[in-house]
């Protein structure tokens, strides 16, 4: 296998440090880049936070970012907010998982691949099997094979790389392409997954190969790997939801909040019986309801309990009276912040265009009510759990559309003044 372009030639290389972010609240530790015959390329990151840094801004490799997944080292999802190729992460301290796909790296030229991109570290490129490199910018650091796929330790900075797979519409290439895609639903199959529908598409790809219609059956092939790329995102979703609403239904058990927990524990049924047959959407949706519902359990009504709260009010409220004849009682109070005008919602979505459905939700909330609200008021208003509306009402924080102001023991929110319009 030749390398054209590369100069043999003994060099050496500097120590630099990489310092990827100026304020340190991050490192990046891996990068790989995992490049697919279909041009597209599965990125993975691996980032360590400063344990007191609440939020990181990443930027991300590619202009088009796809199947985003973003967990910390406990594969739990994190909140994060994408806007063009950045991610914002409420980090909270954690180690970082970042993974996702783009078809943005890599260009087509005849028989040629080309992938052009910057690296903020040394990256690790895998390339298709049974590629070929023909041309490297820069002098690799190392090359090696993993699984029969040539692995190649790139240098940090501009890299600009050159490879060649098998002639499209020939039987080498389309072999090459029914062996990836049967790769990768294997790989999901090992997971315990239900791979029914990229088993087919497969099938009929062999099919065709068998026909010698190679172009029909890499153009099948292709929707096969597709398919089960695309599977394998939503069942790691509804897997990690139904380990969430597992733990929380424990949690309420073990706090004895009985009341409106069977129909979490229904739902969490339902969830795992529609992840085995393998209909992860569903899945998913019946987990997000579990994890709804418990957050709703509560204690059996005790009327001991009621009556000695009966009794403690009463002597609380005798003896505010009796103060309240022996002296003045002053108490002063923070009022809430004025809301003078209408709230420019058009405003914040234009500027923030990549906005979760469900923040421009609570922002309409927010928005019908004055231009502020209580944290509480939002829950009820839209059954969240109580974690889920800390971390979507910290992400509009971050943002700086809105405003927040503790008013006794309670969290007030706001709208900021300069997304307000005069009346």
């Amino acid at each position: 296998m030749r390398l054209l372009g590369v100069t043999l030639a003994f060099v050496i290389l500097a120590s630099i440090t990489i310092t990827p972010n100026a304020n340190a609240q991050f490192t990046i530790s891996t990068l790989t880049l995992s490049l697919n015959t279909d041009g597209f390329a599965d990125i993975d990151y691996r980032v360590t936070t400063d344990p007191t840094t609440a939020n990181i801004t990443l930027p991300l490799l590619g202009s088009t970012i796809t199947n985003l997944v973003i967990t910390d080292q406990n594969q739990l999802p994190l909140s994060y907010q994408l806007k063009n190729t950045e991610v914002t992460i409420v980090s909270l301290g954690s180690s970082i998982e970042i993974s996702y796909s783009t078809p943005s790296l890599t260009s087509k030229t005849g028989d040629l691949w080309g992938l052009n991109f910057t690296a903020p570290i040394s990256t690790s490129l895998i390339l298709p099997q049974g590629a070929t490199l023909v041309s490297l910018s820069q002098i690799p650091l190392e090359i090696s094979t993993i699984n029969q796929r040539q692995s190649v330790l790139l240098p940090d900075g501009l890299n600009e790389i050159t490879y060649q797979l098998g002639i499209v519409g020939t039987k080498e290439h389309s072999l090459l392409i029914i062996t990836d895609a049967e790769t990768a639903i294997n790989q999901a199959k090992s997971k315990g997954l239900v791979t029914t529908f990229p088993d087919t598409l497969l099938a009929k790809a062999k099919s065709y190969f068998t026909l010698g219609k190679y172009v029909s059956a890499e153009d099948y092939a292709g929707q096969a790997k597709n398919a089960v790329t695309t599977l394998t995102a939503f069942a790691s979703e509804a897997d990690t939801k139904i380990k969430i609403a597992t733990s929380l239904i424990e949690t309420a058990k073990s706090e004895e909040r009985s009341n409106g927990l069977d129909k979490a524990v229904t739902l969490l049924d339902s969830a795992t019986s529609a992840y085995k047959i393998g209909n992860y959407t569903k899945a998913s949706s019946l987990a997000s309801q579990a994890i709804t519902s418990t957050s709703s359990a509560t204690k059996p009504f005790d009327t001991t309990i009621l009556l000695a709260g009966v009794a403690i009010a009463a002597i609380i409220v005798i003896g505010a009276i009796i103060l309240l004849r022996g002296r003045k009682l002053t108490r002063n109070v923070e009022s809430p912040p004025e809301i003078h005008g209408a709230v420019d919602l058009a405003s914040i979505y234009s500027e923030f265009p990549d906005l979760r459905e469900e923040d421009r939700e609570v922002l309409q909330f927010i928005s019908e009510s004055g231009g502020k609200a209580y944290s509480d008021e939002i829950r009820d208003e839209f059954e969240m759990p109580k974690t889920s509306t800390w971390r979507l009402v910290k992400r509009l924080l971050g943002l700086g559309i809105i405003g927040e102001k503790k008013i006794g023991v309670k969290s007030l929110v706001y709208i900021q003044s300069k997304y307000i319009k005069e009346k």
